[in-house]
């Protein structure tokens, strides 16, 4: 695209959409692009954080990449980031009282106790999981063409998933054949675990949660921590970053000679600066930015309910007694849960083993704040508790109605994404999204 302007693009959020967005844009633009990332925290990465335990940083939350995430793997290579791939290690979904199922100490051991519980149902899920990711991988061609979407509706109906996302996974998978066994079990721990909800959830994020639990591909992470990943695509894209800069305001400035409009964003301690378009990179929900001079249709002011989750990682270990287990024997390295009121997580995984006896590291996923009461039942020794509580996804159940990419001609809005799907690489697929919209709107005024 040639064009002696230079646009200026305000990015709010440095997330992993905002930073994907910044990087897109200059990969695309180059020079003729200025961009400014507003972020309300002082470090990068929006909900891509870590805690740090014992002498290591551990995810709160993006913790996982999947191999068949074409975006994030080619930019953790393009910058030359570390995989840590993800280990496996034995699993146990319980109920409440005990351990219904329980993977095998071989792979030959595994499939036989998955057939015992849960019959052929994991042999009909698998294709419907590699079904779903042939679908959405078409994404990666039709935006390499250039394309964009304006509202997820849209994309979603052209990679023939949209169906998908008005019906409970519930009700999905049990019209495919799959018993109810192995969705409130099997289903439920592994979507409880990725989105703190059960099966509720509409089934084509049921199916993503599953592609996460490794039906097919591998799972890695960055070495030290995930975060890098934004702070990479940000260097990358020489934008200027703005930390401790909450955006309050966005006004719009009319061209009386309706050419383009303007716009001007104000953060909180009043400085403003104009840009010729904005990508807001961040929950609308929760960022609490008023629109002046502009409005925005019902569906772009929809307010989306999100899940509480609260991490909490222990160094410490695991008292057996609580699972009903004799001392000797030996607790599931992940612990994935039914969904049951009376069970007070939804997950506990081992992330280390240590060699110092009663200094392992564990992580346990909730929905409330896991009381002092509890934790000192669960385990028999801790050495360091640290908990963080967050607003981590959309509450994913079927909606009719979901909010636009386009909040207004100018005003891009990625997270419109995660009304149907909320995970790293879809994100990131929103920002390709809207950056192609984009640029056909500067294609457009400058032609």
């Amino acid at each position: 695209m040639e064009n002696n302007s230079k646009f200026r693009v305000a990015i709010i959020g440095s997330g992993v959409s905002g930073s994907a967005a910044a990087y897109f844009l200059h990969k695309s633009l180059g020079d003729q692009v200025e961009i400014v990332v507003f972020e309300k925290e002082d470090r990068i990465g929006g909900r891509i954080r870590s805690i740090k335990v014992g002498d290591e940083e551990w995810e709160t939350g993006g913790s996982i990449i999947h191999s068949e995430n074409q975006y994030l793997s080619t930019i953790v290579d393009e910058l030359g980031l570390e995989k840590k791939k993800h280990v496996y290690n034995d699993i146990g979904i319980w109920s409440g009282e005990s351990f219904p199922f329980r993977t095998g100490k071989t792979k030959v051991g595994t499939l036989f106790n998955v057939l015992v519980r849960y019959g052929t149902s994991l042999v009909k899920a698998q294709p419907l999981v590699k079904d779903m990711i042939k679908k959405l991988a078409q994404i990666y061609f039709l935006q390499e063409k250039g394309e964009g979407y304006t509202d997820p509706e849209s994309l979603f109906k052209k990679l023939g998933l949209y169906s998908l996302s008005q019906e409970k996974s519930y009700d999905y998978f049990r019209r495919n054949g799959i018993s109810d066994r192995f969705i409130d079990e099997f289903m439920n721990g592994v979507s409880r675990l990725n989105y703190g909800q059960d099966a509720s959830m509409h089934g084509l994020v049921n199916l993503v949660s599953l592609a996460g639990a490794s039906f097919g591909g591998y799972l890695f992470a960055i070495k030290g921590r995930n975060s890098q990943i934004c702070e990479a695509m940000l260097q990358n894209s020489s934008a200027k970053v703005l930390k401790n800069n909450r955006v309050t305001s966005i006004q719009k400035i009319e061209d009386k000679n309706n050419t383009k409009n303007k716009y001007i964003v104000t953060v909180e301690d009043g400085t403003k600066e104009e840009f010729d378009y904005i990508v807001i990179a961040t929950p609308l929900e929760k960022a609490k930015i008023d629109f002046t001079n502009l409005e925005l249709e019902e569906n772009n002011r929809l307010s989306r309910p999100y899940q509480v989750t609260n991490v909490t990682y222990v160094s410490g270990k695991l008292n057996p007694n609580y699972f009903g287990l004799m001392k000797t024997e030996q607790i599931p390295a992940n612990i994935l849960t039914q969904e049951n009121e009376n069970i007070p997580f939804s997950s506990i995984e081992l992330c280390k083993k240590d060699k110092v006896p009663g200094q392992n590291i564990y992580r346990i996923f909730s929905r409330q704040k896991l009381t002092e009461d509890l934790l000192n039942k669960l385990f028999r020794e801790r050495a360091e508790t640290k908990s963080l509580v967050w607003d981590a996804y959309p509450v994913l159940t079927p909606a009719a109605a979901w909010p636009s990419f386009v909040l207004e001609q100018g005003i891009y809005y990625v997270n419109a994404m995660e009304s149907a799907i909320s995970t790293m690489e879809t994100e990131v697929m929103g920002s390709k999204n809207v950056v192609n919209l984009l640029l056909k709107d500067i294609a457009s005024a400058i032609s």
